[in-house]
């Protein structure tokens, strides 16, 4: 949850530096990152208070043996209305954030690569669009990865066929993807942070090399 948010402060960042371009100043950036990620952890926990008094343990009744099963039950209906907004929130409004950032950014690259082509087939736009959409194919994975967690989240209600298990399972992975992605969606994507990883390798394993085996 608090992930998704911060997926869509990164997007807000970038669209702020292509709009300013040059002028854009990266203390100002971190000065800011480091308020608003300890403000969007607070909220998102006050906002998760109800968890605490709609959780409830109960024993098995079809079991011979000891089984406890672990249920929500909602003492206000106000309580199950609440957590299916913020549910809703948390779900859909990052995604829809994303992607419409996600398209600013393209736009506003293809525009300005179109500018500065110099050959007349960087000038169509259509072309240069092209160009430049496998550069953003991993925010478009992230945003088509909140859309399939929607889907599962209200098609899925109870488990009533053997398959609904397996279905899921898939969706309690998918659930995690986005935080195994990380690395590839955001170093070996971009240029600059990429570079800095070939650097800090080689810099590791100069140490080791000078430690362990000179």
């Amino acid at each position: 949850m608090l992930f998704d948010w911060v997926i869509v402060c990164i997007a807000v960042e970038r669209c702020v530096n292509i709009i300013k371009g040059i002028s854009f100043k990266k203390p100002n950036s971190v000065w800011w990152a480091k308020r608003i990620i300890p403000l969007l952890t607070f909220i998102i926990i006050c906002s998760l208070w109800h968890e605490l008094f709609i959780h409830k343990l109960i024993s098995d009744p079809r079991s011979t043996s000891e089984h406890t099963w672990c249920v929500i039950e909602f003492p206000w209906k106000w309580i199950k209305n609440y957590r299916l907004i913020i549910n809703l929130i948390n779900l859909i409004v990052p995604g829809v954030i994303n992607l419409i950032a996600t398209i600013f950014l393209l736009h506003k690259t293809t525009r300005r690569k179109q500018e500065f082509g110099k050959k007349k087939s960087d000038k169509s736009y259509w072309k240069t669009f092209r160009k430049q959409l496998p550069m953003y194919g991993s925010p478009f994975g992230l945003i088509i990865l909140s859309v399939m967690r929607v889907i599962f989240s209200f098609t899925l209600v109870c488990i009533t066929e053997q398959w609904h298990k397996y279905v899921y399972l898939i969706a309690y992975f998918i659930s995690f993807t986005p935080f195994m992605a990380t690395f590839p969606i955001f170093v070996l994507t971009a240029k600059i942070y990429k570079t800095e990883f070939k650097k800090f390798v080689a810099r590791r394993i100069r140490k080791f090399k000078a430690r362990w085996i000179y």
